[in-house]
Formats: structure tokens, sequence, C-alpha cells
């Protein structure tokens, strides 16, 4: 790895030149984009979190009535409302007990959650209850109260995945960009080094002239 670093690096100004303005561009670059995307992923995940507490609590509160007059139809109609909404994986509204009451997938009706994160939900104090928060899903659920009892749980699930593609179509954007950095730094670099070599070895050839006894030469063109 050394011998292939020292012949890439070689003895020649021109290419140690071009090669630590490449390397340069491409740090910095690199640090630029990924600061970017790290920083546009905690803003998008923030406001999705955001998003699904206000749908779940909007959610509770136009159930309520419904909830306590048992009507599933009524349930039905404030769930069916929530599809529209962009991102949306599931919503539901569960009794205390963990039975479906409303779901957007209407073959869950009437059904139990069995799963662990919905049996962990049905032993939480009736609080906003953050159940799922990663990469690729947010999950909530909102308490459903009457009188300061809990009567059902609004849940909400929203998907990440159109968050990741942007993410990742930034990222490769990014990656253009880098690339025609290190293009554009590196055609610079080059003509500098031509500029460079030539006054250079000009000095050099005078230099040798001089220690030869020809006084005659000069070093730069004015």
């Amino acid at each position: 790895m050394r011998w292939f670093i020292r012949r890439a690096w070689g003895r020649s100004i021109r290419r140690q030149l071009i090669l630590g303005v490449a390397l340069v561009h491409a740090v910095l670059m690199t640090l630029f984009i990924a600061d970017l995307v790290l920083n546009q992923r905690r803003l998008l995940h923030s406001q999705a979190l955001e998003s699904a507490q206000s749908l779940a609590q909007a959610l509770a509160v136009n159930s309520q009535s419904w909830v306590l007059s048992n009507d599933i139809m009524g349930l039905e109609e404030v769930v069916s409302a929530q599809r529209s909404y962009p991102d949306l994986r599931y919503g539901m509204v569960l009794s205390p007990d963990g039975r479906v009451l409303a779901h957007t997938a209407r073959r869950h009706q009437g059904r139990y959650v069995t799963d662990e994160i919905s049996a962990r939900l049905l032993d939480t104090p009736p609080r906003l209850t953050r159940l799922v928060i990663n990469e690729q899903l947010i999950d909530v659920a909102q308490p459903i109260t009457a009188r300061g009892e809990l009567i059902g749980w609004a849940r909400i699930g929203l998907s990440q995945a159109r968050t990741n593609a942007g993410l990742r179509a930034l990222t490769l954007e990014g990656l253009y960009y880098t690339i025609l950095a290190l293009i554009l730094g590196s055609l610079f670099a080059y003509l500098l080094s031509r500029r460079i070599t030539r006054d250079l070895y000009r000095l050099a050839r005078v230099s040798t002239a001089f220690v030869a006894g020809d006084e005659g030469q000069r070093a730069l063109d004015r």
C-alpha cells in the first residue's frame, strides 16, 4: 500500500499539486455532503414525528363521541378520512383491551392486536406514546379519554420511505457535485502546475547557465 501511495505521489511537482488539490476537494465535499444529509435527515424526521403526533391527537378528538356511542360506522368514516394523508401506512382506533374498532384497512376491524408493540401500548398509562421511532416507520398512539377515563387509543403509523428516497437523491446529487468539484479543481491545479513547473524549469536552466559562466540568461520574462 505504501509503495502504491509513493508511486502515485511521485516526485513530480505537477502530480503532487494535482493530487493534493483533488484530495482537499474530496475531503471537504464529502464532509459538506455528509453534514447536509445528516441535518436534513434530522429535520425531516422531526417534522414527520410532529405530523404523526398531530394526526393521532386529531384522530383521538374526532373519535371520542363515536367511541362513546359505540358507532362503528362513524368511526370508520373518521379513520377513512386519514387515508389521503401522504406517507400514512395505517391509522386505527383501538379499545382499551386492544380490539380494533376502526382501521384504514377494514379487514382488521373487529380483530385484537396481539403483537408485542401493541401489547406494550395496552399496559401504558393514558398519554401520548411513541411506539416505534426508526428510519422506516413512526408509530404513535394518543389516548381517547372521557371524563378522565381511558376509552380507547388513536394510533397512527407513518412510513419513512419517501423521506429516505429524498435523502438518497440528495446524497446522489451531492456525489455528482463532488465529482464535478474534483474535475474542476484538478483542471485548475493542472493549469497552475504547468505555469509553476515551467518557471521552475526556466529557473533551473538559468542557474545551470550561470554556473557555466553565461550571465546573459534571465530567470523570468518581464
